[in-house]
């Protein structure tokens, strides 16, 4: 993924847990994108979305998922093989 679609990611995460990017100690989201964007640079931004939202859906606890949460759902979804967006949207 880009920077800029990484800011999809972050999107979705913000809108799943306001309280958790927002205030005082809310993570600095330039920050924040820079690492996602690094660590997700080899992954489609829709297959991202799809672990992110997997994870969002079956949350119990209240808190956004972390990177090594994301990456594990991606290849429980995918199965580590590459497939297209069109594919992702799919699932």
């Amino acid at each position: 993924m880009t920077f800029e679609k990484t800011g999809i990611i972050m999107d979705i995460l913000k809108t799943a847990y306001p309280r958790f990017y927002s205030g005082p100690n809310a993570p600095d989201r330039v920050k924040t994108l820079r690492l996602w964007a690094e660590m997700f640079a080899r992954d489609d931004v829709a297959l991202v979305a799809a672990a992110v939202k997997a994870l969002i859906e079956s949350d119990s606890k209240g808190f956004p998922p972390h990177i090594g949460a994301v990456k594990e759902k991606l290849r429980l979804i995918f199965g580590g093989n590459e497939i297209t967006e069109a594919e992702a949207q799919c699932h």
